[in-house]
């Protein structure tokens, strides 16, 4: 969820159905129209954090449930992915932009590794 009006397109575009309490959740959290500048980017900040938290959630379940594999859609936006795996602990902390080139070089040693 990079944020309401995208989360809200991309639900209509695939036809997602999402619970009722998330549904919610969604509507609780979403930004009110009426923001501009300043006040929109950090309400729109709040939103994506929101979407991470939930993100996170729904990975954890999914993995006390026995879940081994994720597939993620970035759309080349990969903040959030990269925290939610950080929050489940599947990233390490200082992983980012920077950080990337080492870990890449370790993994290439790594028996899953795939070029």
């Amino acid at each position: 969820m990079q944020n309401y009006a995208g989360f809200k397109r991309m639900m209509t575009f695939c036809k997602t159905y999402i619970s009722p309490e998330l549904h919610a959740e969604i509507e609780a959290n979403k930004p009110a129209e009426d923001l501009v500048d300043d006040e929109k980017k950090a309400a729109d900040k709040k939103f994506k954090e929101f979407g991470v938290r939930q993100m996170t959630k729904m990975c954890k379940d999914l993995i006390d449930g026995g879940e081994k594999h994720f597939h993620f859609y970035t759309l080349n936006l990969d903040e959030s992915t990269t925290q939610i795996l950080k929050n489940l602990g599947l990233a390490p902390e200082d992983y980012s932009e920077e950080t990337a080139p080492a870990y890449l070089q370790k993994a290439e040693g790594h028996p899953g590794w795939v070029a």
